[in-house]
């Protein structure tokens, strides 16, 4: 068997192996630095598992992961279709919880949709999402209009907050607007707030827009809108 599950010792064996990828793969790096690679439950956790080449017996390089997160979110990366194939069939006969989502490059999604049998099943939403890779330094600087400040979403109403994202979910991600979602937006700004890495753009004192980072690097950080990389 070529396939296992991950586990604490592996840890450096799957950051060399994402390294040259993190630009597609930051939620998968971003959740591993900051919850380790072992499950239990928590937020960010998920089962990662491994396929590794294999040679006398022994197996050696990792080519390929697949991970089913805490939230039921399923990611993956393999250069070779083959072991893509096997990886998925591997986690198919060994999760046990419910699939929410498949995230990751779209023709690697794509497979492990039609793989798991879930093409026919109606989606909160399906579709690609341009991915952007921008150095910091390439960037231009511009000063907004005085009429306009950009602040910390710590200081604007978490209410407010809440009702943006309760919105969102409801009309992008398709969201039902009952007491689930609005446990799942309550806990999901009692955990940003903490982070401090979300703004607000103020538009003559009325806030107008949110931005956010989604997965966070020692050189890179991902946001809803391009990757930015602080190298």
């Amino acid at each position: 068997m070529n396939i296992r599950l991950l586990k604490r010792q592996d840890t450096q064996v799957l950051e060399e192996y994402l390294a040259p990828h993190k630009a597609e793969c930051m939620f998968i790096c971003s959740n591993l630095k900051a919850t380790g690679i072992e499950y239990g439950g928590s937020d960010f956790e998920g089962e990662y598992f491994g396929y590794f080449d294999k040679h006398d017996g022994h197996l050696e390089r990792l080519l390929g992961v697949i991970v089913h997160y805490w939230n039921g979110n399923v990611m993956m990366h393999a250069e070779d279709h083959d072991v893509l194939e096997k990886l998925i069939l591997h986690l198919k006969k060994n999760i046990g919880r419910p699939v929410a989502g498949i995230l990751g490059p779209n023709i690697q999604a794509e497979h492990v949709i039609k793989k798991l049998g879930l093409s026919r099943l109606s989606f909160g939403i399906n579709s690609n999402e341009g991915l952007y890779e921008i150095n910091l330094g390439a960037l231009n600087e511009f000063n907004i209009p005085s009429n306009m400040k950009v602040v910390s979403a710590q200081d604007v109403p978490k209410s407010m907050l809440i009702e943006w994202m309760k919105s969102y979910d409801i009309e992008a991600l398709g969201s039902l607007n009952d007491e689930t979602l609005e446990k799942q937006v309550q806990e999901h700004w009692n955990l940003r707030l903490q982070k401090n890495d979300s703004w607000v753009l103020l538009l003559n004192g009325t806030p107008v827009a949110l931005s956010a980072f989604n997965a966070r690097l020692i050189d890179m950080v991902g946001s809803s809108g391009p990757c930015l990389d602080s190298s």
